[in-house]
Parts: structure tokens; sequence; C-alpha cells
């Protein structure tokens, strides 16, 4: 979509949600797994959470994309992993 022409009538406008920045996001090494796991802290709630693969590459690439499209590419890119749609909507619905 060109920015100086205005949507079309019935185009919905989503835009890719970011991680709040005050979450602390904590790479960690688990026996046996290659890829990383990460220790998600939310101060507000004073809670903390375990992701395991794939979810915690997704979201350490998450805030980097503007799309599904493009975390997807990141994901292959950076990991060298393959995301389904199923990933993508566990990550949405995770945070």
């Amino acid at each position: 979509m060109n920015p100086a022409q205005p949507p079309q009538a019935g185009a919905e406008q989503t835009q890719w949600p970011r991680i709040r920045r005050i979450l602390t996001l904590e790479p960690v090494a688990e026996e046996g797994n290659l890829f990383p796991c990460l220790i998600i802290g939310d101060p507000v709630r004073g809670k903390f959470f375990k992701v395991g693969w794939p979810l915690s590459g997704l979201i350490l690439v998450w805030n980097e994309a503007s799309s599904s499209e493009e975390a997807a590419v990141l994901m292959q890119r950076t990991y060298g992993a393959a995301i389904t749609p199923a990933d993508l909507g566990s990550a949405a619905d995770f945070l």
C-alpha cells in the first residue's frame, strides 16, 4: 500500500503487535535442546514464564518483524526453522 493513498473502503488495517518493553527476555540453555528457551519476566504482574521451542525463537525475533510473513522469514533465516500458522497463533495468544 502506498502511504500517500488512503486505504480502500473495507480494507482492514491490522498492526503487528509489539512485545512490551518492560518484559525481560532471558535466553537459557535447556539440556538436550540446541534451540533457546526463554525465561520471560513480567514485573507488572510479578510473574515469570518459561517458554520452549519454537515459541522462544519466535518471541526473540518478534519485534524485528512487521508482519507474520516477516516473522516466518526471520525464523527461517535466524534458526533455520519453519513456523506454522499454529506457532504464530500460540505466540500471539501468549503475548
